[in-house]
Order: C-alpha cells, then sequence, then structure tokens
C-alpha cells in the first residue's frame, strides 16, 4: 500500500514538472510557430547608404527567419548602381520580397519594385519615369539601352511584359495603348493593376500582408539606425562639400591665430565626420584618408619649416585634391568640393590676418615693418637708381619681398623670384620705378 501509493506521488510529481516547463516555454514555442514579417521603408533618394541599410536587414532576416520583407517605397529615384545592387541583394536573398508602392517608384525605385516578387499599390501612386539622366541631361544612348534592358530583365523574371518595363527608361520605345513614341512611360496604381504590373491595391503594408494570406503574422518595421541616416545626410553631394570646406576653415583658423584650440577640435571633428560618412556608404576606402592626410602633413611642413613654397608644398596639394577626389567617388563631385573647400579657406586665411592675433611664425610670411622714412625707407625714384650695382644684407627673409640694409639704410627690396635667407650678401641689379631687384652673392 505504502509502496504503490510513493510510485503514485512519483509519477504525479513528473506531470506537474512537465506542465510548469510546458507552460513556461509555450509562449516561445508560439512565437517561433508564428510566421514574421518585415516592413522595410525605402524613402527619399536611393544611395550608397540605402544600399548598405538594405543590405544589412535582408542579412539580419535570413539569420532570424523572417518569412517575408515588405518593401514600402517612395522614392523619386538616385543612382542606378545603387538600385542595380539592391537588385542583386533582393533576388539573392531567402527572404521573399513584396514591394508596396506607398508614394511613388520612379526612376531607380522602379527598378527595385520591379525586383520583388509581388507589387501592391497604395491609391494614387505611380511606378516608371525611369529614364537615366547626368547632370539634367538623357544619358547616352549606352546607358540607357543598358538600363532599359536591366529593366525589362527584371520585370520578365518576376512574369512581367519586359517591353513595358523598356518604356519606362526609354522614350523611343512605343506601348500601344499606354504610351507614344517619344514620352516615357508612368504608370498609375490602375493602369499597373490592368497590366499586370501590381497584384493589388492596399492603403498600408497590413493590408498587404492581409492580401499575401499572412494574417496574423509578428510585422515588425525596420528603419535605417541612426548611423546610417548620419552617413547618409554626410553623404548628401551638397552637404559633404560644405563639411568638408568647414574642416579647412576651423584648420586655417587654428593654424593663423592664437586661441584654445577650439577651431582645431571643430576641424578634426569635421574631417572625420566626411571621411567616416565616405567610408561607412561603401564611397570611399582607407587609401583617401592617408593621402589626405600626408597632403595636410606636407604643406604644413611647407609652411612652418622648409621656407618658400616648393616640392612639399605642392606635392601635398596633390595628395590633397587627389585623396578628396578619390573619397567622393566622382571626379565631378570632387572638383565641386575642392573648390568650395579652397573657397573656404582663402575666406579664413583673410579673416584671421585681418581681424585676428595671429601666432609668430605666419609673421615672417608678412612684411610687418612701417614703410616711412622714419624708418630708414627711401621711395624716390631718382633716388632709387643710384642702388643700381650696389651691395647689402637681407635683414628679413626675402619671400620674395623683404628688406635688405644698402649703405645704412633700410630699402624694401624683391628678389628675381627665388628665396633668400635673411642676413645673407645681396646685389641690387635692377630698379623699376619704385621697385628695387636683387640677386643673392654667392661667395
Amino acid at each position: 500500500m505504502g509502496a504503490s501509493f510513493l510510485s503514485f506521488v512519483k509519477s504525479k510529481g513528473k506531470v506537474a514538472l512537465w506542465a510548469v516547463v510546458l507552460l513556461l516555454f509555450l509562449p516561445f514555442f508560439l512565437y517561433a510557430a508564428t510566421q514574421k514579417v518585415w516592413v522595410v521603408p525605402v524613402q527619399g533618394t536611393i544611395d550608397r547608404v540605402t544600399e548598405v541599410y538594405l543590405e544589412r536587414v535582408y542579412d539580419e532576416a535570413g539569420k532570424k527567419g523572417v518569412d517575408r520583407v515588405i518593401l514600402e517605397i517612395d522614392t523619386p529615384g538616385g543612382l542606378i548602381y545603387s538600385a542595380s545592387e539592391i537588385r542583386n541583394i533582393i533576388k539573392n536573398s531567402s527572404v521573399p520580397t513584396t514591394a508596396f508602392v506607398k508614394g511613388g517608384a520612379l526612376s531607380a525605385g522602379a527598378l527595385i519594385a520591379l525586383s520583388a516578387e509581388n507589387i501592391y499599390m497604395a491609391p494614387g501612386t505611380i511606378v516608371g519615369g525611369a529614364e537615366p539622366r547626368y547632370g539634367g541631361e538623357r544619358a547616352d544612348e549606352k546607358v540607357v539601352s543598358h538600363w532599359a534592358s536591366l529593366l525589362a530583365a527584371a520585370a520578365e523574371e518576376r512574369g512581367r511584359d519586359g517591353k513595358i518595363a523598356r518604356a519606362m527608361a526609354d522614350r523611343d520605345i512605343e506601348v500601344p495603348g499606354l504610351k507614344e513614341k517619344g514620352k516615357l512611360l508612368t504608370l498609375t496604381h490602375g493602369e499597373a493593376l490592368k497590366v499586370g504590373y501590381a497584384e493589388g491595391q492596399a492603403k498600408n503594408p497590413h493590408e498587404v500582408v492581409e492580401a499575401l494570406g499572412l494574417k496574423g503574422a509578428a510585422v515588425e518595421y525596420k528603419s535605417m539606425k541612426n548611423s546610417e541616416k548620419l552617413a547618409r545626410f554626410i553623404t548628401n553631394p551638397y552637404v559633404a562639400p560644405f563639411l568638408l570646406a568647414a574642416g579647412f576653415l576651423c584648420l586655417v583658423v587654428e593654424l593663423i591665430t592664437v586661441g584654445f584650440g577650439i577651431a582645431g577640435v571643430l576641424s578634426l571633428s569635421a574631417f572625420l565626420l566626411y571621411f567616416w560618412g565616405h567610408i561607412f556608404a561603401g564611397i570611399s576606402g582607407m587609401l583617401p584618408v592617408i593621402l589626405f592626410v600626408a597632403g595636410v602633413f606636407l604643406i604644413l611642413l611647407e609652411l612652418t619649416v622648409i621656407p618658400g613654397f616648393g616640392i612639399a608644398g605642392i606635392g601635398g596639394m596633390a595628395f590633397l585634391f587627389v585623396g578628396i577626389i578619390f573619397s567622393t567617388g566622382s571626379l565631378k563631385q570632387g572638383i565641386v568640393t575642392i573648390i568650395l573647400a579652397l573657397l573656404g579657406t582663402g575666406a579664413a586665411v583673410y579673416f584671421s590676418f585681418k581681424y585676428g592675433k595671429t601666432r609668430k611664425m605666419w609673421q615672417r610670411l608678412v612684411l610687418d615693418e612701417k614703410l616711412d622714412t622714419e624708418s630708414g625707407y627711401i621711395s624716390s625714384r631718382s633716388t632709387l637708381k643710384e642702388y643700381i650695382g650696389k651691395r647689402g644684407i637681407s635683414l628679413t627673409p626675402l619671400r620674395p619681398a623683404g628688406t635688405v640694409l644698402i649703405d645704412g639704410k633700410r630699402v624694401d627690396v624683391v628678389t628675381e623670384g627665388g628665396y633668400i635667407d635673411k642676413g645673407a650678401s645681396v646685389e641690387v641689379v635692377e630698379v623699376e620705378g619704385n621697385r628695387v631687384v636683387v640677386r643673392e652673392i654667392i661667395k
């Protein structure tokens, strides 16, 4: 009797234990069994950061067993290269994709939409208008043909009419009943439904989920991270040049004026943000950074250590310009960035010398002597002619302008173009008006 009772208690205890375990892990099993849908906004200009963002999302979706990605598209277009890479990301992912056109899927956005397995469009939305353009002008025939073929391939891969996709990019293609020759094709949501370019109409992603037969699925939004948003802002072609120009401006102010290093910190921050954003977006690598830093170092070496403006200065400028051009990924954008940076630097130099208290090392580059007769300067043309052939000693470095001592008098002179150290022996070789030209005497 006692043994059977103990056996009964033990068996009931095991049942109770398994019941507790089941209750504890039931939510996990239910969640694991629930289908997962990620809604991924694709908004604004399609750029390299959009590419980085979507690559990250699809990678995470594959690892976490997401059942479907819904791209919520509202874009006026963007970079052809980035759109092509995004198409490859969608194609190579194990997670199926549905495009939900929330506002417009134009230009590069059209390729992204056509790359999805199915398309749903909100009322009043459009897709198409994908003619490639450079600088406001239509791209050459080779680019148009390649882009139109890419759109057609994406459409045909999903069972859609490739000719309609071509007409979105090439205005020379005619589609009877939809588009006449000479105009680009842009489909409204109604036209897209009619020609099979959309599987249905939906007002929001939740209606898309229901239309896909995924009602009850766990829906989660996956937007850009703050770092991606920051990189997108930094690499904007209207922001990047001004960020670099601000870096140069603050650097010049820090080097020229006496201060507490605030301008230097701002300069370093601007440069770090500029290059970090371009590296993060995949536009630039470390080589442009190395070239840029080497360029700045050589220029500073030229200004502070090596007299004159020679090999170090020229080499520094070359490294600097090449680094900037490589960092932008575009020759045109690089030139624009350099021009703005030079303008900012020039303004900084002017206002720093005019209104700021300059450091001592820069006083060597500026003739800071009073040009009056009390200081021994001679301005009479007839008197200056008498100095031809006479010799003297340079009182300041001649860069090429400076001051020399001739017959006990201070004379404002210039060299024939070279640099002459302070204390060197010189000879007057020419006088033109008030311009006294000297040459160093080599002993």
